[in-house]
């Protein structure tokens, strides 16, 4: 009775939320003195030149700005939890945080997603994609917005874009000005961040640097099959600092970024500290040599490292230089072509200590090359076609290409439907095919992962609402695993395939111009190809809600609450179990102009509560020699503080 109370539970909430969707379309969302749609924002992830939302040949969910300033984020981790597609998890090793796009958590790192910033790519190559300290550190308020593809990109990205892609769009400078601002619970937990912008004729300037150190949360932990209880005290205490800059002049652009991380860790027996850190690159020149043309060359260096401090010690730094060349091309005014090719050099080192013994892990470089090409061709005013293709070829992995296929339909004003369909690769990293671990072998010979996804979806984009009801179907093959091949031996391998599929809703609707509310939910299952239900650390069910209010003078608040539903399969765990729970969010500026007269008109007070429901929370993690959950949510933390904008008239 219990498990089917708590189903009905979470399908009632769907059903609430759904029905709260059809009452909203109900309504004439059109305000008669708008005088444009609150939703005109151009997102170029899809396609990588600027089109409508509604009109792109792509899932996709839009983080704005007025979002992000509505119910507010101390990191990208808390920002992402809210959007639809996407669930959290978590590993015990070396991929603490990680974002899963509909359920695909196949992997013990963020493997399966490809960041972006500003349109660049920024990978982990030695294990695949480890993202922790992206998550945790990129200075969350330089953001403009966030694109979030929901579905396949290899087409126009290339590898690690396989069951979604993530572009960090940051805010362009306009003048001269910042914004500093500190906040602390008085206890413990504290932060600073701030950003600056400059511009003087062609030449812009931007920078942002955040800090964020959370209170200690210290527990027992235990391992699998050890009988001792509290054998592991865990303290978590996570700390992280994030830098970021950007130069523009006449076409020319440079982008620079350091990312740092510290947390505990827990494996085996062990406890210890483990420290990530990214530094991104990009030197580029975009420039339109004719009318209808427009052409970037553009080179990217990611570097990555990791460290811990005890059993097993791990020294780990890799790295890739991507350089690619991308061109945009009117045909006419129905038909637009994006071709390039690009060339990436792949390389890493990892040294291990493991119970006194020293070895190479890992020590191992490789080039790889693409060549990719998509037209978009509009047939008649409400008739869009889509179809593309990427050619890829990794040293000693036979080439291979990823097609892209899709239809646009606008039926009626404010209507679209989408039937997409898109295949996309992730490369093997370095250290599956090259690692010189004594217990784990690669395998040069193993083929790219793929995956052949069917997404199709009803849009309404209209002024004041925007909401969207998509099924989807992802079909992987070539999925590779650590398999066992003898007495503490291991290899990596390419096993069989699995099969997710499920259903998608969100929607946004401004009931007035100062009232925003948000609904969304996520049902997805999968199958393995024996046939089976795969047990993986991500919810069949997952919903969002937020409403918030903002006034004219610049004062908001807002509360979102994330529901993410039962993990099944990790039952037999000696710690506490990865239940359903409520993760609600509070953020709250209110401007002091309208208190204290215009000298006040740059200082707002801010404070932002998290996890309000005081719940701590347990996530299943990944990793070998399991703890099976981690310790991931406090209890409930209230920040308070001071922002002070600085802006010449």
């Amino acid at each position: 009775m219990g498990a089917a109370s708590n189903k009905l539970q979470q399908v009632a909430r769907v059903a609430l939320i759904t029905l709260s969707c059809v009452a909203a379309l109900g309504q004439t969302p059109d305000d008669p003195t708008s005088l444009e749609s609150l939703f005109q924002t151009k997102i170029v992830t899809a396609s990588r030149f600027a089109e409508d939302l509604a009109d792109a040949p792509s899932m996709m969910t839009v983080v704005r700005r007025e979002d992000i300033d509505r119910f507010g984020g101390l990191s990208l981790r808390e920002i992402l939890n809210r959007v639809s597609g996407l669930n959290l998890s978590t590993n015990n090793f070396t991929d603490r945080s990680m974002i899963t796009v509909r359920g695909d958590q196949t992997k013990d790192t963020a493997v399966h997603v490809l960041f972006l910033i500003n349109g660049r790519p920024t990978r982990e190559i030695l294990e695949g994609g480890v993202m922790t300290e992206l998550i945790e550190s990129f200075p969350v308020n330089i953001l403009e917005r966030i694109e979030v593809i929901e579905g396949p990109g290899s087409v126009v990205y290339g590898s690690n874009a396989f069951s979604g892609v993530i572009n960090l769009i940051t805010r362009k400078a306009e003048g001269a000005g910042g914004t500093i601002r500190g906040f602390s619970t008085g206890a413990g937990p504290s932060g600073a961040s701030a950003e600056g912008w400059y511009t003087r004729g062609a030449l812009s300037f931007t920078a942002a640097a955040q800090f964020h150190q959370d209170s200690n949360w210290n527990t027992p932990l235990q391992p699998i099959g050890d009988t001792t209880p509290g054998n592991i005290m865990f303290d978590l205490h996570d700390r992280s600092l994030g830098v970021y800059t950007d130069v523009n002049y006449k076409g020319f652009s440079a982008m620079f970024s350091v990312m740092d991380f510290d947390t505990p860790f827990a494996i085996l027996e062990s406890a210890g500290e483990s420290h990530w850190q990214r530094i991104f690159a990009d030197i580029g020149y975009d420039v339109k040599p004719a009318a209808h043309w427009t052409t970037g060359f553009h080179t990217t260096y990611t570097g990555t490292a990791f460290d811990s401090n005890a059993n097993p010690l791990v020294g780990r730094k890799a790295g890739e230089m991507e350089s690619d060349w991308t061109n945009s091309i009117d045909l006419s005014t129905r038909a637009r072509i994006t071709f390039g090719a690009l060339y990436s050099y792949q390389f890493g080192r990892e040294l291990e200590t493991s119970n006194g013994y020293q070895f190479i892990s890992t020590d191992a470089s490789r080039p790889s090359g693409g060549a990719y090409a998509q037209l978009e061709y509009n047939l008649g005013d409400t008739l869009k076609l889509v179809g593309g293709m990427q050619l890829d070829k990794v040293q000693n992995i036979r080439a291979h290409s990823v097609p892209r296929l899709g239809v646009v339909w606008n039926p009626a004003t404010h209507w679209y439907v989408k039937a997409l369909y898109g295949k996309a690769f992730r490369a093997p990293s370095l250290n599956e095919t090259q690692t010189l671990n004594p217990t784990i072998r690669g395998d040069l010979a193993l083929l790219p992962e793929l995956s052949s996804t069917l997404d199709f979806a009803i849009v309404y984009q209209g002024n004041r609402l925007q909401t969207t009801i998509n099924y989807f179907r992802t079909e992987q093959s070539h999925d590779i695993q650590i398999v066992n091949i003898g007495l503490d031996t291991y290899q990596y391998q390419n096993s069989g395939g699995i099969l997710f599929h499920g259903y998608q809703w969100e929607t946004k609707w401004y009931i007035r111009p100062k009232w925003l509310v948000e609904g969304s939910a996520l049902y997805q299952t999968n199958q393995a190809s024996s046939g089976q239900s795969l047990d993986l650390p991500t919810p069949h069910l997952s919903a969002r809600a937020g409403v918030s209010y903002a006034d004219h003078h610049g004062s908001t608040v807002g509360l979102f609450d994330v529901y993410s539903g039962l993990v099944a399969g990790f039952a037999s765990t000696p710690n506490p179990k990865p239940e359903a729970y409520h993760l609600i969010t509070a953020n709250l500026r209110l401007n002091l102009e309208r208190y204290f007269g215009p000298a006040a008109k740059r200082v707002s007070l801010i404070a932002h509560g998290d996890n309000l429901a005081n719940r701590a929370v347990w996530e299943a993690a990944w990793g070998y020699g399991s703890i099976s959950t981690l310790p991931v949510e406090r209890g409930r933390t209230i920040y308070y503080g001071l922002e002070i904008s600085l802006r010449r008239e």
